[in-house]
């Protein structure tokens, strides 16, 4: 029997065969930005210092931050003078007084700066379908407007963003398109990732977010996930990205999201985001364009909720987060294997982490410490990708006293595959190759920090089982795969001293 050059029945959207480019515009963009109010701000350079260095990159949050109140939003200098960047555990630092008087003459009026480039280098040296290399990765940039500043609505902003993606899919080399880089695709173009408005009421018992939004970043995450290379945990689980027809991270649809907080360290969130077909991404040509506003080709909804608490380095000596949630998916999908429509698909998940070691818990803004965390993901409802998905990790913040930014991960995963996925799956690719009922990962990588906004981590990675999601004829027995590599951020804002703009959860 001829195998099929392209097997997907979970999500054709994630595999793109599109030569790989590379967009710098974005990143000069932001230059022109920076130099337009840079004579204003030269005039009032002065030693600052930045209240909140990088404890991190990428888009992700940062663990040290979790818990922290957003009622003030903004990070600003501050007036102590700055410690050298030796003592604080970087080899340099690009922050200088000049960067940090521009910042701050920016913030003034109310304008936040947000951009950063990041990519993976990866190499399979053992298993998969091939051996060879890949590189990819992304380039940001947003601006975040304080409306109080800007126009005197209190515990109001802006939030606006955009995203551009380069480079092929690690999976035509490792047979696992549940385990690419966090920064592959799955679409190689330039696109709108955020417009919102973001308002905090009552005190900050109720937080609203409304607009053109993503609800992978808000529901079964965790900034600990951000810390890993495999999208099997970076930035929700596998089951939570693959089990509902909403739209991927880092693009974004019509969506609202609501957070109660009854006491500063418990919330309830729910929202609801446009789902279904994610051809209403495209447009009439089938050319994805990254700027639909419509909402006619879409089939349904996702409303998810979690509740949860969570505390940080100012509330507990040993910062805790337990949260559990689900959601319900109305939208039309199709039935792996058939061509059957149905719609409905519900699922349920539980996280939990603890800070188990602590450097000076009697220090709240020493984040050295270990923390643990696991993850349990559960499908209720639907014919999906994924029946169940468990996980269990480590995330060392400073494991060096002497290189106090640094950090080390190890992440196991556990994929359980659906039932009705696996048949289909297994129907197309009869007689060359058969996809086993579960892929495991595990994941270690050690996050080098050179510099405040300035990372490079090494990662290994070791997959059995890859479910060969999406792959053009695969290897007979890619029974699995080894992945080495280095990851890579540049953030701007922390590379040279800009304040920011915290986003609201």
């Amino acid at each position: 029997m001829r195998v099929p050059t392209f097997v997907s029945v979970a999500h054709p959207s994630r595999l793109s065969l599109r030569p790989s480019r590379r967009r710098a515009w974005p990143v000069v963009l932001g230059a022109a930005l920076l130099a337009a109010v840079s004579g204003e701000a030269s005039a009032q350079t002065s030693s600052l210092a930045i209240q909140r260095l990088a404890q991190g990159l990428g888009p992700a949050p940062q663990p040290a931050d979790q818990g922290a109140p957003a009622q003030g939003w903004a990070s600003a200098p501050s007036g102590e003078p700055a410690p050298s960047a030796q003592d604080q555990g970087y080899l340099f630092s690009l922050v200088t007084p000049e960067g940090q008087a521009l910042g701050q003459s920016l913030a003034d009026h109310g304008l936040y700066l947000d951009g950063y480039t990041d990519g993976v280098l990866s190499a399979v040296p053992s298993g998969g379908i091939r051996q060879g290399t890949v590189q990819d990765g992304e380039v940001f940039f947003g601006l975040d407007l304080d409306m109080k500043k800007i126009a005197g609505v209190e515990g109001a902003a802006v939030h606006v963003s955009f995203d551009d993606r380069y480079g092929p899919n690690e999976a035509l080399y490792t047979g696992s398109n549940f385990n690419t880089p966090y920064t592959y695709g799955p679409v190689q173009n330039f696109f709108l990732s955020e417009l919102s408005w973001d308002q905090s009421l009552f005190g900050d018992h109720l937080r609203v977010l409304v607009g053109r939004i993503n609800p992978d970043i808000d529901f079964d995450t965790s900034p600990l996930y951000g810390q890993f290379i495999t999208s099997a945990v970076n930035s929700n689980s596998v089951g939570y990205y693959f089990d509902n027809g909403a739209i991927e991270v880092p693009f974004s649809a019509w969506g609202a999201r609501l957070t109660f907080k009854p006491t500063p360290l418990t919330y309830l969130r729910t929202g609801a985001y446009q789902s279904g077909n994610p051809d209403y991404l495209y447009d009439e040509t089938g050319t994805y364009h990254g700027f639909a506003f419509g909402a006619a080709r879409s089939s349904g909804a996702l409303v998810p909720v979690e509740l949860g608490y969570q505390t940080d380095t100012s509330s507990d000596a040993h910062p805790r987060q337990y949260d559990v949630g689900g959601y319900v998916d109305t939208s039309a999908y199709t039935v792996p294997g058939s061509t059957l429509t149905r719609s409905g698909r519900a699922a349920f998940y539980v996280q939990a982490q603890q800070m188990v070691w602590r450097a000076n818990p009697a220090d709240a803004n020493d984040q050295r410490g270990l923390t643990l965390f696991t993850q349990g993901f559960w499908s209720v409802e639907g014919e999906v990708p994924e029946a169940a998905f468990y996980e269990a990790g480590l995330w060392d913040k400073g494991p060096l006293a002497a290189r106090p930014q640094d950090s080390l991960g190890l992440v196991f995963v556990v994929n359980v595959l659906g039932r009705d996925y696996l048949a289909a799956t297994n129907a197309l690719l009869a007689p060359v190759a058969r996809v086993a009922a579960t892929e495991q990962t595990v994941e270690l990588n050690y996050g080098f920090e050179l510099a405040p906004g300035m990372e490079l981590k090494p990662y290994l990675q070791y997959i059995q089982n890859p479910e060969l999601d999406g792959i053009p004829l695969p290897a007979p027995r890619d029974e699995h795969a080894m992945v080495v590599g280095f990851a890579y951020t540049v953030n701007i804002p922390n590379l040279i001293g800009l304040p920011s703009l915290t986003r609201n959860d």
